[in-house]
């Protein structure tokens, strides 16, 4: 790109209307394209502007800055000059977090008591955004039982609602931390820090609402339960009886919902606190390994070849309003 001196003349109003860039995969901007029009009329259109050299000058962000002229009278510009900025988010956290082909929740802040029941439209819960766990792993299931979730939050604790209206039920482990994905069963995987990218819980619950919940670092291969007396802690209400011994094979509309105490994650592991501008990366699941017909089905896309659920590369981000 060749350097030429641009000149805004007055009262003309300028607007870059366009920029996007490439990264490479380490998600560091490559190339750059942008547009720039006066009063809607395109004046400058550069596209490929490269940006690094192989491995040097990595960058992972822009800067922007609404900086004006210096520290003294003589910076002063001549004339009143204005901006207008919209459509941008101002967050405590890495930009990598907003990137806009991620699946996004937006977890609303209860006003008032949560309460755990069956009752997905009543209290605090009417107010909570609904997310749809549409997608599937493996090759396309012929049972696809609709399953829904709700989240909301407050200073001490996420609550977490699911929903699934489904055909061929059945819950056999009993024990916490037993093998539940078996069963019919929902879970919730969610890394509470977005600088470890690696780290991660995995909050698996079958519809008899038995447990399972581990802490998981990647980079440092490490995989740790969570105690069995704090997963006491967690209030948990299921519509469904414990064992279910011979599979329901008719139309059944079941409910899972808990309360998590946010000092069981601080326990494990770093977590950026609940608050507005807070996100967090997160997957919801819907699973049922050895029922009559299993399936493997995400709310954000997974782009592997068979059923994985710990690829937290592709969580979507919970945005905490």
């Amino acid at each position: 790109m060749t350097r030429k001196s641009l000149f805004f003349a007055v009262p003309v109003f300028f607007l870059i209307i366009q920029c996007g860039y490439t990264q490479d995969a380490d998600n560091y901007i490559t190339r750059v394209d942008f547009e720039l029009c006066e009063d809607g009329r395109k004046v400058l259109s550069k596209s490929d502007i490269r940006f690094r050299l192989g491995d040097m000058g990595a960058i992972d962000s822009f800067l922007f800055s609404t900086f004006h002229g210096g520290n003294t009278q003589d910076w002063a510009p001549d004339v009143n000059s204005f901006a207008s900025f919209d459509e941008f988010l101002i967050s405590k956290q890495k930009p990598d977090v907003l990137h806009d082909k991620k699946m996004k929740y937006k977890v609303k802040k209860t006003a008032g008591a949560v309460k755990l029941n069956g009752n997905w439209d009543e209290g605090q819960w009417a107010k909570a955004n609904i997310l749809e766990i549409q997608n599937y792993m493996g090759e396309k299931p012929k049972h696809f039982p609709k399953t829904q979730a709700k989240l909301l939050y407050d200073s001490n604790n996420i609550y977490v609602f699911f929903k699934v209206e489904d055909n061929y039920v059945c819950s056999a482990a009993q024990q916490t931390h037993g093998p539940v994905w078996r069963d019919s069963c929902v879970e919730f995987f969610f890394a509470p820090d977005t600088n470890q990218k690696d780290v991660y819980f995995n909050l698996e619950t079958n519809c008899g609402g038995t447990m399972y919940f581990r802490y998981n670092d990647l980079q440092n291969d490490i995989k740790k339960l969570v105690e069995i007396s704090d997963c006491k802690k967690i209030e948990v209400y299921h519509s469904l009886p414990k064992l279910i011994q011979e599979e329901i094979t008719t139309p059944t509309v079941w409910y899972v919902s808990y309360r998590l105490p946010l000092s069981i994650i601080s326990k494990y592991g770093k977590i950026q606190k609940p608050e507005s501008g807070v996100f967090w990366n997160a997957n919801f699941y819907k699973c049922a390994d050895l029922s009559s017909h299993p399936h493997w089905l995400t709310w954000s896309p997974v782009d592997y070849p068979t059923p994985n659920f710990h690829l937290p590369q592709y969580f979507g981000i919970l945005e905490f309003k």
